[in-house]
């Protein structure tokens, strides 16, 4: 049951009109929960980078007192990557294309965290 409520989820962030090129939902210790990712994509491989991500930036934020990270968010030339909390077991995964608008991409990133986080 649950596992259809978070492929719902995330369905709806690729169906809100914010360019998702690819989302998940990870658990903290790495684990993949969910995920909607295109072919190419490796979830594993996905898991690990956002776990290493995740470990850094909260060690940064500690380090100079920046409280708990909430989100974060890579900007490249191609593209963006967000991860944002979902809640204290998971986070979530949205990977856009550079034209994509930020400020809509992060509503529907905090809509989408905080059902993330009813449902688990």
């Amino acid at each position: 049951m649950k596992a259809k409520l978070l492929d719902t989820v995330l369905a709806e962030i690729h169906q809100n009109g914010c360019d998702v090129e690819a989302s998940a939902i990870m658990s903290n210790d790495g684990l993949m929960i969910s995920s909607y990712l295109p072919d190419n994509y490796e979830e594993n491989r996905l898991a690990a980078i956002t776990a290493a991500l995740v470990s850094l930036s909260a060690r940064a934020a500690d380090d100079f007192y920046r409280g708990r990270v909430t989100q974060i968010l890579i900007r490249g030339d191609r593209g963006n990557f967000v991860v944002s909390r979902a809640g204290n077991d998971a986070v979530l995964i949205v990977l856009t294309p550079a034209s994509s608008r930020l400020g809509i991409t992060f509503i529907d990133c905090k809509r989408a965290a905080e059902e993330i986080e009813q449902i688990l």
